[in-house]
């Protein structure tokens, strides 16, 4: 714009505004508009016209005229304006350039001119608000859409589910914060349930409970497991080695357990305790601990082949399983405790395991087990037995696989005629028909699943045959070492 141009003297502004033909009261003129909307400029900005045209009452033409005059011939009006808007309005003002403008007696024009721009602010007004309330609802869906996440994220915590990473975006810092922390506080989780059974930790969190020390009395289906030879093998070995052999053991191991719905109570050197029944109550925990023992022999045996492949030593290992009451709970100090169990009947579990060496089997398990699972599984009896620390005698069998023919633990048609071969050879033992019992058990001798038992029973008939005991004769065994 030339800002050197003259400028037009106010008379001469209101010679050409008369000069020319007056609005009608019906509405604006073309030319009217743009100045209109360079007024409308003004007022978005600093909303200072409406204020000044109101107070001039009935002579608002007469203001409305004053205002205009600021008009020079460049084009610039002179008002309060910010600056962005300023140059919008002198560009409009100089745009217009003469146009014709209300007269001093006729205010019904500017009447117009303010009903139209009262219009126009009010639909200004309108938009403003439907465009706030939007932003409003854009700013709380990118709110709540993350904070509904975190609460989601949370009940899945309640209920023990830790997997998968959890992450949210945001540009709230607060938010992103707390979604961290949730992601902090999940991994922690995490790694308790490795140092606690991960059913007990899933009760702590869904109850609240368990953070007190005592116990209850229920039955427990009771297994510990120990690798025969381990010391003797391992002790030329480096120990990082002898961690990492054991750290892929016991993770293939414990993973059979959990399987079977085990809870695994604690690592002893290369042995492992665990039981089932608890912290969740399982109405067949008798059923699934014996699939368990059983899935671990299987495990086991891959172990040792895999280890044959590589050079090697083996990992052989034998299980007891028993079964009865006993307390599981929290035992120890208030602020350092164990969920474990206690009783007579889990140092019985122990020592039925330790006993696999003596007849030369790998899965040993009670009478108590045997009764509760009696014609799901098939089992070979081994002795009548009074382990150390114990007065009466108890039923001991080896657990040798599962009688459903579907189960990955049936056994061919082989086995079970061993079974009954045996069951017979044992009857004539117990019954003092020593004779007729080791024409049986010499055969058996030669059979590999049951050559070690064999062996032990054709010494005893012959021991019992060349020395016959007196009437009260006790076909049970008493041992006085663990």
């Amino acid at each position: 714009m030339d800002r050197s141009a003259p400028k037009a003297t106010p008379s001469s502004n209101r010679s050409a505004a008369k000069a020319k033909p007056q609005p009608q009261a019906a509405g604006l003129r073309p030319d009217q508009t743009e100045v209109f909307d360079g007024l409308l400029l003004a007022l978005l900005a600093r909303k200072r016209l409406l204020v000044l045209v109101g107070e001039a009452g009935s002579g608002r033409a007469a203001v409305f005229h004053q205002l205009v005059e600021q008009v020079g011939s460049d084009g610039a009006l002179v008002l309060p304006v910010a600056a962005s808007a300023g140059a919008q309005v002198e560009d409009l003002v100089s745009a217009a350039g003469d146009a014709a403008l209300p007269s001093d007696n006729d205010d019904r024009d500017f009447d117009t001119l303010i009903e139209a721009l009262e219009e126009r602010l009010d639909l200004a007004g309108t938009g403003l608000l439907a465009v706030s309330v939007l932003l409003l609802l854009w700013l709380s869906h990118r709110l709540t859409r993350p904070m509904q996440d975190i609460v989601s994220e949370t009940k899945r915590i309640r209920h023990f589910d830790l997997n998968g990473r959890f992450a949210v975006r945001t540009r709230v810092q607060e938010v992103a914060e707390l979604a961290g922390a949730v992601e902090a506080m999940k991994g922690g989780l995490r790694r308790f349930g490795a140092y606690v059974p991960k059913a007990l930790v899933r009760d702590i969190i869904v109850t609240g409970d368990g953070g007190e020390l005592g116990g209850e009395t229920r039955p427990l289906s009771i297994l510990f497991s120990d690798i025969a030879g381990f010391t003797a093998t391992s002790e030329a070995m480096p120990p990082q080695q002898v961690l990492d052999r054991l750290t892929t053991y016991f993770e293939r191991m414990t993973a059979c357990i959990h399987g079977h719905g085990g809870t695994v109570d604690k690592f002893i050197g290369d042995a492992i305790m665990a039981f089932w029944n608890a912290p969740r109550p399982d109405p067949d925990h008798a059923e699934h601990a014996c699939l368990a023992a059983l899935g671990c022999l299987s495990v086991n045996r891959a172990i040792n082949d895999a280890c044959l492949a590589a050079g090697m030593p083996p990992m052989p290992t034998r299980f007891g399983l028993h079964l009865g009451e006993v307390v599981v709970g929290n035992v120890g100090s208030s602020d350092r405790m164990q969920y474990t169990a206690l009783g007579s009947h889990v140092n019985l579990a122990s020592r039925i395991e330790g006993l696999n060496k003596v007849y030369g089997t790998s899965i040993l398990v009670t009478g108590a087990v045997e009764q509760a699972v009696r014609g799901r599984f098939l089992f070979r009896p081994v002795d009548l037995a009074v382990p150390s620390g114990l007065s009466a005698p108890i039923e001991l069998f080896e657990l040798v696989g599962a009688l459903d023919p579907h189960s990955a633990f049936a056994r061919p048609p082989e086995t079970h005629d061993l079974c009954r071969q045996w069951h017979v050879a044992v009857s004539l033992y117990r019954g003092r028909r020593w004779s007729a019992a080791l024409d049986l058990l010499r055969p058996l001798a030669d059979e590999p699943e049951v050559a070690a038992l064999a062996r032990l029973y054709v010494a005893r008939c012959e021991r019992l045959i060349a020395d016959p005991p007196s009437d009260g004769w006790d076909p049970a065994e008493h041992f006085k070492s663990k």
